[in-house]
């Protein structure tokens, strides 16, 4: 079963591809900002990176971490260093 990117309205009859947090608070403002400067749904880069939806969710609105792999993988991906999207990891 594949779910399309769902476009959700906000005030003033725009739409934007990203759903704003409720619950959440965003711990990675700096990687958030990029996705969201650049209209890249979360989706897309769990997608074009090989990792599950909720792992980009968690990285962006929770904080943690990702394996080195995966730094590898985002970085390369949104082309900024490791130091400055994740400025916490070692």
């Amino acid at each position: 079963m594949q779910f399309a990117d769902k476009e959700f309205k906000i005030k003033g009859g725009q739409s934007s591809k990203f759903k704003r947090p409720t619950i959440w608070d965003i711990e990675n403002e700096i990687l958030y900002g990029i996705l969201y400067s650049r209209d890249i749904p979360l989706s897309e880069v769990a997608k074009s990176i090989g990792v599950n939806i909720r792992s980009v969710e968690a990285w962006c609105f929770e904080g943690r971490i990702p394996n080195k792999e995966n730094i590898e993988a985002i970085t390369d991906f949104l082309g900024y260093p490791r130091e400055i999207l994740f400025h916490d990891a070692k």
